[in-house]
């Protein structure tokens, strides 16, 4: 029985020398919330946004074959889906019946 070399997986290391870097980190409310809850068309979305953006910009150094090539990074971050974050709907006022109630407007 012959054994089978497992096959390894291609990459390269690579060194960039760093010109540039940009963080942004975002926390609020959801935007859908700041008008008239009229509007409101999914009651599914969370009633915060979280938003995360990393740019890194440089050249490489390493290795000698790309050696002068210029590299922009950009990174993303996404909401957390291991903790739970309230939903629209979470939020709505409701009765003992635990249907949802309604703000009369001009009677």
């Amino acid at each position: 029985m012959k054994c089978r070399k497992k096959k390894e997986p291609d990459y390269t290391f690579i060194a960039i020398e760093v010109d540039d870097y940009s963080v942004r980190a975002v926390a609020g409310i959801n935007t859908n919330l700041l008008g008239s809850p009229h509007y409101i068309d999914n009651v599914e979305e969370p009633v915060h946004e979280f938003q995360t953006k990393l740019e890194i910009t440089g050249l490489c150094t390493d290795p000698e074959n790309r050696a002068s090539h210029r590299f922009d990074i950009h990174m993303y971050g996404t909401s957390d889906t291991h903790r739970k974050i309230p939903m629209i709907k979470d939020n709505q006022k409701r009765d003992k019946d635990g249907v949802f109630l309604y703000r009369k407007l001009r009677g």
